[in-house]
């Protein structure tokens, strides 16, 4: 789908039906990208980071709420040492080798991790910020869903922000009552004392994370059976998916509504 420039093949029409190098990033090698809601992100090899799609909540951090159909070098993250990119539905974060975050996009939230949940343009960011909330932290990756965030620490630590009411922080139903509203811009600690976890990815409107000794937790919004526990429940804090414990897995990832593992087996 093409409708604001996301495949980055600029205006040919609102579909690309089959997979063709993007122009626009020739000559340059690439180690990462990633696909928001309707925008896309690519980190070169020498940190550079290209930003283009849909750009109405600032996500494309350009300084502007404009829609580009083409990569387009964040000018403003040149120097910064950029080693990972994360990215939600209307939000994106560049990390840094030092494991600061600098995060563009809509906060209306809190999602952003700016602590901020009214901030620029119709409550979003146009260009990249530091996460001072995030400073005391060496965040090794970010992720992000509709309305909230996670990051993961070096030591496997999971931090949350942004929005609570189906367990999508990882905090227990008691914390989340505490909250003034359904949602915060204040950095939440994700509940799972002891567990050490290597990677995160969130849905819609839930995680799933994947620990050092290959288990698989899943939590936030159960609709349409996403969290595999065989229930439609919210879940608020991580839980183990028993189904898969008995086979380690080496990845997940979130869709959506749905997620998938691989299995140390392949899978």
């Amino acid at each position: 789908y093409n409708q604001y420039g996301q495949t980055g093949h600029g205006p040919q029409g609102l579909a690309q039906w089959e997979p063709r190098i993007i122009k626009g990033l020739e000559g340059i090698r690439i180690v990462q990208v990633l696909a928001g809601e309707e925008h896309s992100l690519a980190l070169s090899e020498h940190g550079e980071v290209f930003a283009w799609g849909r750009g109405t909540q600032g996500q494309l951090g350009h300084g502007d709420v404009k829609d580009v159909w083409f990569p387009f070098l964040i000018r403003s993250l040149q120097g910064k040492a950029v080693t990972s990119l994360g990215r939600g539905h209307n939000c994106s974060w560049a990390i840094t080798s030092t494991g600061k975050v600098w995060g563009f996009g809509t906060s209306g939230a809190g999602q952003l991790g700016n602590g901020d949940t009214d901030g620029g343009i119709g409550g979003s960011v146009t260009m990249p910020v530091l996460l001072k909330s995030l400073q005391k932290h060496h965040i090794v990756q970010a992720s992000g869903g509709i309305n909230f965030a996670m990051f993961l620490t070096e030591y496997g630590e999971l931090l949350s922000v942004g929005y609570a009411a189906n367990g999508q922080l990882g905090i227990s139903f008691d914390k989340v009552e505490e909250l003034d509203r359904t949602y915060t811009s204040a950095i939440q600690r994700v509940e799972h004392t002891g567990i050490v976890m290597k990677l995160v990815s969130c849905g819609d409107s839930c995680s799933v994370a994947l620990s050092d000794s290959g288990m698989v937790y899943t939590w936030g919004s159960g609709g349409d059976w996403a969290l595999g526990h065989g229930q439609k429940d919210d879940v608020f804090t991580p839980k183990l998916v028993s189904m898969i414990e008995a086979d380690p897995c080496v990845a997940v990832s979130a869709g959506g509504c749905h997620m998938m593992a691989v299995s140390h087996g392949g899978r």
